[in-house]
C-alpha cells in the first residue's frame, strides 16, 4: 500500500502494508473498500501538471533543492514566494489563497509557509493537520531559547523541535539508525554533540538541521529551466487601455519571433501573461497545431481570448514566453498536384477552436505501447504539443483488432471445448432463456499480460470469433478469476 484514506487509517491500514492484510482490515469498517492501482509515473505526470498550474504564484517551483545532497520530492510542491508574496496580500494570504485553489481542483493540500526549504518542508508534513492545513512562521525557524513566538502565540524554535526526526529529509538508514539510538525527535538530535555526531553518523543529520535552520542555504531548483524565448515590457504607468495592450503586445510578438528566426524555431506554444499593479494576473495560452513565426498569426490567436477574458485593472507588466517550440522544417510544394492547403487549414481551424475553447477542449489521440488494449492510447490537447514519436505503430495488423471497443468490457457466460476454445457465447446482461450463440470460427489465444514492476498481474487469453449468425467479436478470458469479457466488435 503506497496511501490510504482518512477512514482507512482509522481502520488500522497503514502505508506499507500488503493489500490483503489492508483489504481484511477495511473490511471490517465498511464492504464498500476501494483499491486502486498506484503508477509512480503517473504520479509524476499529474505533479508536474501541478507545478505548471502553481506557476501563477511563482516562476520559481519545484520538487527539488540545488544543494550537495539532493533529494526528491515525490509527493509535494516547493515554491519560492519571497518575492511575490508582497504584492500577492502577504504570506499568510498566499497560502490560504494556493489552499482554496487547490482544493477545487479535487487535492487536499497541506501548506506551510517558512523561511527555509527544510522548515517549509517538515511543518507542511509534520506540523499540519487536516482540521489545520496551513502553518505559517513569521520568522526564521530558531531555536527555542531565541523568544520570538508565531502567530498563535507558541515559540517558533518549539514547532520544529518537536517534530519526529524524519523531517530532516534523511536516508531512511540513518533514521533506522537514529530509531535504534533512542533518537526519535529533532529536539535530541539538536542536544547530542555535533562533532560525536558526524563522526557515528556523517554530516547529514548535522547538515540537514543546518538546512533547516537557514545556517546553510538552499536553493530551489525548478521543476523546467526558464523559457529559452521571452518578452517583457514594464510600464512606465500602469494603463487598462486597451489599444495600449494590444499595440504592446504585437510589439513584443515582433520581437519575439525575430529570435525565434534567426534560431530556426518555430513557437508550438506560447504564453501571454499580464500582471496588474494590484497583484492580480491574466494568463493567455495560445496552443498552436503546427510550428510558427508569424507574429500577426499569433496575434490574432491572442485577440480571439482577450475579447473573452476580463482584462485587469491596470496592467503594470506584459510577459510573452515561448512555453515550447521545435525546429522549422521547409517543405517543397509539387508542381502538380497534392494540394497542401488541406493540412494548413485544418492546422488554422484546431488553433482556433484552441484558442476559443481552451487547449483541454480540443484533444487527439496518441499511440502507447502498453500490453492491455484499454490503455494503448490516449488523449491529449490536440494544439500545443511539439511533435514526437508517442509510441509508434501498432504491432498487430488492421484485422486483429476490432474497429469498435466497450468500455468497460461486458461480461459473458461461455461454454468451452476441452482445449480450451469458447464453443457457445451467451450475454450476461441479457433475460434469462437468451438462446446461447454456437461459435463458428475461432481464432487465438493470444496471451496479453502486464509486466511484474507494474503491481498485480492481469493474465487474460483473447480470442476473436464468428458466431453462427456471421458477427464477429473479441473476447477474452481473464485467467485470475476464470471470467469471460467481451471487450470488441469487429464491423
Amino acid at each position: 500500500m503506497w496511501a490510504c484514506s482518512r477512514k482507512a487509517r482509522e481502520a488500522g491500514v497503514k502505508a506499507g502494508m500488503t493489500v490483503a492484510e489492508a483489504s481484511a482490515l477495511s473490511s471490517v469498517v465498511s464492504s464498500q473498500s476501494h483499491i486502486e492501482l498506484w503508477s509512480s509515473e503517473e504520479d509524476q505526470m499529474r505533479l508536474k501538471e501541478l507545478a505548471e498550474w502553481a506557476e501563477r504564484y511563482t516562476p520559481m517551483i519545484g520538487w527539488q533543492t540545488i544543494s550537495e545532497l539532493p533529494w526528491k520530492m515525490t509527493d509535494g510542491l516547493l515554491l519560492e514566494v519571497g518575492g511575490t508574496a508582497k504584492v500577492l496580500g502577504g504570506e499568510k494570504h498566499l497560502a490560504q489563497k494556493i489552499l482554496r485553489d487547490v482544493q477545487l481542483l479535487g487535492y487536499h493540500p497541506r501548506v506551510a509557509v517558512a523561511d527555509t526549504p527544510g522548515a517549509a518542508f517538515a511543518m507542511a508534513r509534520y506540523a499540519t493537520s487536516v482540521r489545520d492545513p496551513i502553518r505559517h512562521l513569521a520568522a526564521r525557524a530558531v531555536p527555542p531559547e531565541d523568544g520570538r513566538t508565531s502567530e498563535d502565540g507558541k515559540p517558533i524554535g518549539a514547532l520544529w523541535e518537536g517534530l519526529p526526526i524524519e523531517a530532516l529529509r534523511l536516508e531512511a538508514d540513518t533514521i533506522a539508525l537514529l530509531h535504534r539510538l533512542g533518537v526519535l525527535f529533532c529536539r535530541q538530535l539538536r542536544a547530542l554533540p555535533r562533532a560525536s555526531l558526524a563522526a557515528r553518523l556523517g554530516e547529514h543529520p548535522a547538515i540537514r538541521m543546518a538546512q533547516l535552520t537557514g545556517e546553510i542555504a538552499e536553493w530551489i531548483e525548478p521543476h523546467r529551466p526558464p523559457p529559452e524565448f521571452r518578452e517583457s515590457y514594464q510600464l512606465e504607468y500602469p494603463t487598462a487601455c486597451r489599444r495600449s495592450l494590444d499595440a504592446f503586445i504585437q510589439r513584443l510578438l515582433k520581437q519575439l519571433t525575430e529570435h525565434l528566426r534567426q534560431a530556426g524555431q518555430g513557437a508550438i506554444r506560447l504564453l501571454c501573461r499580464l500582471n496588474s499593479a494590484d497583484g492580480g494576473v491574466l494568463d493567455i495560452d495560445v496552443g498552436l497545431f503546427r510550428p510558427t513565426i508569424s507574429a500577426n498569426h499569433l496575434w490574432d490567436l491572442i485577440e480571439m481570448q482577450l475579447e473573452q477574458a476580463i482584462t485587469p485593472a491596470a496592467v503594470r507588466q506584459i510577459v510573452l514566453e515561448v512555453m515550447v517550440s521545435t525546429p522549422l522544417r521547409q517543405k517543397q510544394g509539387e508542381l502538380f498536384g497534392g494540394d497542401l492547403r488541406c493540412p494548413r487549414e485544418l492546422g488554422g481551424l484546431l488553433e482556433r477552436l484552441s484558442s476559443r475553447l481552451g487547449r483541454e477542449a480540443v484533444l487527439q489521440v496518441r499511440l502507447r505501447r502498453e500490453p492491455l488494449p484499454e490503455e494503448t492510447f490516449a488523449e491529449q490537447p490536440a494544439a500545443g504539443q511539439a511533435a514526437r514519436n508517442l509510441g509508434g505503430q501498432p504491432a498487430h495488423g488492421p484485422l486483429e483488432r476490432p474497429l469498435f471497443f466497450y468500455h468497460p468490457p461486458r461480461p459473458l457466460h461461455v461454454k468451452v471445448m476441452k482445449t480450451g476454445d469458447p464453443l457457445r457465447i451467451q450475454w450476461r446482461s441479457t433475460r434469462l432463456g437468451q438462446a446461447w450463440q454456437q461459435v463458428a470460427q475461432c481464432w487465438g489465444p493470444e496471451r496479453l499480460e502486464t509486466s511484474w514492476w507494474r503491481g498485480p498481474s492481469v493474465r487474460r487469453d483473447y480470442f476473436r470469433i464468428e458466431t453462427n449468425s456471421g458477427e464477429r467479436f473479441w473476447i477474452f478470458h481473464r485467467l485470475i478469476d476464470n471470467r469471460w469479457f467481451l471487450h470488441g466488435a469487429f464491423g
